[in-house]
């Protein structure tokens, strides 16, 4: 649940107003949830005792930690992840498969080792900013007040690097980055499921100066099918039958996800109730780390279809074979009505709380002097 809430309000996916926070209480329950003794400190005085605390987890280093990546040095900077959603059909899933993908991330060039400049000497960094991409400056709004404020560097304009155009590196221009596509092989394994995840970890973007590369994370999404419904390990499909295969018998041919025809037959003389869930051992999803040796179970909601008519000659003998119900004595002073099939739905009238008052009268209420 904590992984979907995360990647649903994610800010590099998530671009509403209010994502950013969202994200940040996600986080933060994540890491008082996952910690016992911040979890007992919280049982016991609420958020004051979780604010109490000194420091804390960055939020992105949470959602690292969501999927597998490691924790940071506190403060340490680290480019953003690179998060891909991969659609996998379910066949896969019940199967297992190796995916490949091609992610084009920005990388340190390899021609100047993200220097930007080939020369010797040379230092790309923005003598205005000193590499920061922002500048500090002071306003005076009046007598005794001053305000600062943080603007982008107008020599870099932001990148925080700054060459003269025959000081640049011939493959990069300069940027110090170079966009680059790599082939990755994702491995699904037999009884993933949607959300799970695979983590290339040092993979994602660099930043020239800064130590850390990115991760990338591939979250699997579930394409919808045609006939099964995952239910975790379990397999849910619907069939419908007439009510005479209901009552003697019927075959089911099912094609399973790894292509194999099922089979499937009540045992002889077994009357089927369409109330009832139906289930075939051990034919449902492949059990994640078990090698698919263990499996859920084949689940089927059968729907029965009555016939829309029976022929008077047949009815004493359906009575017989079903058991001839009694039939209950009809009053000589009864009204005879006939059944019809209904082509509408009654739907519950609001009551009014006066239900003496007539629609749109008043009620006046008299105070005693």
């Amino acid at each position: 649940a904590y992984h979907m809430l995360a990647l649903k309000y994610h800010p590099d996916k998530n671009k509403e107003p209010d994502a950013q926070e969202k994200f940040k209480a996600i986080s933060v329950a994540y890491e008082v949830l996952s910690d016992e003794e911040k979890r007992k400190r919280y049982d016991n005085y609420g958020e004051k005792g979780i604010d109490q605390e000194a420091g804390g987890m960055d939020p992105s280093d949470i959602f690292a930690s969501m999927f597998g990546g490691g924790r940071r040095p506190r403060g340490e900077p680290k480019p953003k992840d690179i998060m891909h959603e991969l659609p996998v059909s379910l066949e896969h899933f019940y199967m297992g498969r190796t995916a490949k993908l091609a992610i084009t991330r920005d990388r340190l060039c390899s021609s100047c080792d993200g220097r930007g400049s080939n020369k010797p000497g040379v230092d790309a960094k923005c003598n205005e900013c000193q590499g920061r991409g922002v500048q500090l400056v002071t306003r005076q709004l009046g007598p005794g007040f001053i305000q600062q404020m943080q603007v982008q560097c107008r020599n870099c304009n932001g990148k925080g690097s700054s060459l003269r155009p025959e000081d640049r590196c011939k493959t990069c221009n300069g940027e110090q980055t170079v966009k680059e596509k790599k082939i990755f092989e994702v491995h699904i394994e037999r009884g993933a499921k949607r959300g799970d995840h695979v983590t290339f970890t040092g993979e994602g973007d660099q930043i020239p100066g800064v130590r850390l590369a990115g991760d990338i994370i591939i979250i699997f999404d579930q394409k919808p099918h045609d006939t099964f419904t995952r239910k975790g390990n379990h397999l849910l499909i619907e069939r419908t039958i007439s009510l005479a295969e209901a009552l003697t018998g019927f075959e089911c041919v099912v094609k399973h996800l790894d292509g194999r025809t099922l089979s499937i037959s009540p045992p002889p003389g077994f009357v089927l109730d369409p109330d009832r869930l139906y289930e075939v051992g051990r034919e449902g999803m492949p059990v994640p780390k078990t090698g698919g040796v263990e499996r859920g179970n084949l689940f089927i909601q059968f729907k029965v279809q009555y016939p829309q008519h029976v022929s008077p000659s047949d009815l004493e003998k359906l009575r017989a074979i079903l058991g001839n119900p009694p039939r209950q004595e009809v009053p000589p002073d009864a009204d005879q009505c006939t059944l019809s099939v209904a082509h509408a739905i009654p739907k519950e009238e609001r009551e009014d709380d006066d239900d003496d008052a007539p629609r749109g009268a008043r009620t006046a209420t008299c105070a005693q002097q």
